[in-house]
């Protein structure tokens, strides 16, 4: 049994059975690593994406498996080793951003001009509204 052939029948079968968004986000970031026997290994992104699959749509997964395979498959998931980081310019230069608290910029002090109530003269989008004053419309 090919590897490959198994992971594209077993999307093709998963596919239909639910959304495009939730098969795009929870599915195609899955790569299959091996196929030992009946075993499936398959790698996922990260820890955080192997908690919130696995409690979602790892029994999908499985059951297309089988299903797929026609025989009991054993499905793994491990997680994706990040890669070293390498030389890659200013990446590794890169610092955090500073923490500067609210009260503590400063705004720019300039007085608002006004064209009529509550309406400022630059930046002014919309449509004057309310009601009338001294009796016009």
């Amino acid at each position: 049994m090919n590897m490959n052939n198994l992971w594209h029948r077993i999307l093709d079968s998963i596919a239909p059975k639910i959304p495009a968004g939730c098969f795009d986000t929870w599915f195609r970031p899955l790569k299959p690593s091996s196929l030992e026997g009946s075993v499936l290994h398959v790698t996922v992104p990260g820890a955080s994406f192997h908690a919130v699959f696995s409690a979602n749509y790892r029994d999908l997964l499985h059951q297309a498996a089988i299903e797929a395979a026609g025989i009991e498959i054993e499905l793994r998931l491990s997680i994706a080793e990040s890669e070293p980081l390498q030389d890659k310019g200013c990446a590794l230069k890169a610092q955090p951003l500073p923490v500067v608290r609210a009260f503590e910029i400063e705004s720019p002090v300039h007085r608002q001009s006004w064209l009529i109530d509550r309406l400022w003269t630059h930046q002014a989008v919309g449509v004057i509204g309310g009601s009338p004053k001294s009796g016009k419309t």
